[in-house]
């Protein structure tokens, strides 16, 4: 709940910093944002061992194992772990939704920035649209 929680403040900078249009914050949002996704996997792998532990202790197949089950099995114990479940749900949702807006808005922000270069060599090439651009070497 702690990562999808951070990771949300993450991409709600990401999300300031877009509609701010400044780039140097944008790229300190989103390369705090990439420092906490990166440790996903490092949690993945520790949530899969218990997974593995608890598993073998009832002895099933780890696979079958989800937190909902976990919660049922663990008895008046899980109560407390199925309540977190729906916390976890919820900030899941959360982050998802932020995510699928950032990109929309990356992608919204592309688009515009295309259509301003490409009106803006139309003109510089007396109006007439340009088939395609071409790399240059901006060093020579």
């Amino acid at each position: 709940i702690g990562a999808q929680t951070r990771a949300a403040e993450r991409l709600e900078a990401q999300a300031e910093a877009l509609r701010t249009g400044d780039p140097v914050v944008l790229a300190g949002a989103t390369a705090e944002l990439e420092r906490e996704l990166s440790s996903a996997p490092a949690r993945a792998e520790r949530r899969a061992a218990l997974v593995r532990v608890l598993a073998g202790s009832w002895g099933v197949d780890s696979r079958s194992l989800r937190l909902s089950s976990i919660a049922m099995r663990a008895g008046t114990e899980g109560r407390r772990l199925d309540r977190l479940r729906v916390d976890l749900r919820a900030a899941t949702a959360r982050t998802a939704r932020a995510m699928r807006r950032n990109a929309l808005v990356a992608r919204l922000h592309q688009r515009a920035w295309g259509e301003v270069l490409e009106g803006a060599l139309a003109a510089a090439a007396g109006g007439e649209t340009l088939p395609g651009g071409q790399l240059v070497d901006a060093e020579a």
